[in-house]
């Protein structure tokens, strides 16, 4: 009986023979197979998201030569594929599907599938792409009257902003998209934008400015029974509690955070709230709970490829450890942190990590190294750096004040 190495060679072979019998075919018979493969395909395909998607549009493109109606066919299933693929986070091939999708799409098209292009270029921290994509659909939805598409661009390059903590940039995308959902009557955009602009109060450190905003983003959520925005927005009310120290009522919020995300299946806002839970428990003396909480919080945002809320756990996850005892193994995490930090061009991030890093390194008996990660720290530490980053970094001079005179 052949074994799995005989196996792998016929199919090798198989799929050379495959290929030079394509390249045999004269350009008008591939074209007419493609298109015959096409029409059996569609005849039985469902006109959605599906692993068939980006087949057929590749049977389209390659008919369009025999029929030139197969242009606009691809156009639908290259949408599709688009769709299936952010589904499932394969945001690189996303990307390509889009960028198709915009060569093909008529003008009036093009600011819709620009925006969804660049916050697809936007989760792979490719910030300078994503902000030249959504200017321009910002700019082609506003010349051509398409309000929605405007303000959508708008919102993402508030969120783009906010994500690379340029916060007056942030504020005023934010601000003008959320006077364009206003004038329309767009409930739903309106109560993710004021979520947002908490977020960027929250980061400002206008605890006071946040509550209120993030109050009126849950009424208008629930008033939208848009669950999914309801979710996220309780888990940042629990945030503020926990900033303000207020743990009894913070942990108590993570948990309806929580029962609200898995009621309506939003796996992104629930790992928030389990590694903000998570860290909750680090800093109330019961670290060896919290492990658990930053593992599911690290599998979802790795999967969902959010790669600036994974160094976000990861930080956390640091803090964690070193309160266990664990320095070494504190420190290999931390690593990790600055360098995503590092790709996703997150300074805040990055200098946490890095001042975490510092006391593990002291506690190890590595002087040098902890002295070093505090000066690569103060360099990414400014007078608007996050009040947490300014507050380590206060903690981290004090505690190495000795070893640096």
């Amino acid at each position: 009986m052949p074994g799995p190495a005989a196996e792998l060679d016929y199919l090798f072979r198989h799929a050379l023979l495959r290929d030079a019998a394509y390249q045999l075919q004269l350009p008008q018979d591939r074209a007419r197979l493609h298109a015959t493969a096409f029409a059996a395909m569609a005849a039985t395909a469902q006109p959605q998201p599906g692993p068939h998607a980006q087949e057929l549009a590749d049977h389209a493109r390659l008919g369009t030569p025999a029929d030139f109606a197969l242009a606009a066919r691809e156009l639908d299933w290259l949408d599709h594929a688009a769709t299936w693929a952010n589904q499932h986070f394969e945001h690189a091939r996303e990307a390509e599907l889009l960028q198709r999708a915009c060569e093909l799409a008529p003008p009036a098209n093009c600011p819709a599938l620009r925006v969804r292009l660049g916050l697809c270029l936007a989760m792979q921290s490719r910030y300078d792409a994503a902000l030249a994509e959504l200017s321009t659909a910002a700019d082609a939805a506003q010349k051509m009257g398409d309000h929605e598409a405007h303000g959508q661009a708008l919102a993402a390059l508030g969120r783009v902003a906010l994500v690379r903590e340029d916060l007056a940039v942030a504020r005023a995308h934010l601000q003008a998209a959320l006077a364009v959902f206003a004038a329309m009557g767009n409930t739903p955009r309106q109560a993710a934008l004021l979520n947002n602009l908490g977020l960027l109060a929250h980061a400002g450190d206008d605890l006071d400015g946040a509550r209120a905003l993030y109050d009126q983003a849950l009424k208008l959520a629930r008033q939208a029974k848009d669950d999914r925005c309801a979710a996220m927005v309780l888990g940042n009310l629990a945030r503020l509690a926990h900033a303000a120290r207020d743990y009894t009522s913070a942990e108590a919020e993570y948990h309806a955070a929580l029962d609200a995300a898995r009621a309506c299946d939003h796996a992104s806002s629930e790992a928030h709230a389990m590694g903000n839970l998570a860290l909750l428990l680090t800093e109330t003396d019961r670290a060896s709970e919290a492990e658990a909480g930053f593992a599911h919080a690290l599998s979802v945002h790795r999967k969902q490829g959010d790669r600036a809320s994974e160094a976000a756990v990861l930080i956390n996850l640091g803090l964690a450890l070193e309160e266990l005892g664990r320095n070494q193994q504190a420190v290999s995490v931390l690593r990790q942190a600055v360098q995503l930090a590092l790709e996703t061009a997150t300074p805040s991030n990055q200098a946490l990590a890095r001042l975490n890093m510092v006391g593990n390194l002291k506690v190890l008996g590595r002087r040098q190294e902890a002295l070093a990660e505090l000066a690569a720290a103060e360099a990414l530490v400014g007078p608007h750096s996050p009040v947490v980053v300014q507050t380590a970094l206060g903690r981290m001079r004090q505690l190495m004040g000795q070893d640096r005179a």
